[in-house]
């Protein structure tokens, strides 16, 4: 079963590695991201 990736998504986590994070660094940031309400502003990202 062949799944499509979203081009995006894959783009962002290519970055993030190429930034130094880990996956388990990138797991942890969305994982804090479903606890927090969404119209929230991440603070500390740097932009």
């Amino acid at each position: 079963m062949k799944v499509a990736l979203d081009q995006e998504w894959v783009e962002l986590i290519t970055l993030a590695r190429q930034m130094g994070l880990t996956l388990e660094e990138i797991r942890e940031f969305f994982i804090s991201q479903q606890k927090t309400p969404a119209s929230r502003n991440v603070k500390g990202v740097a932009q």
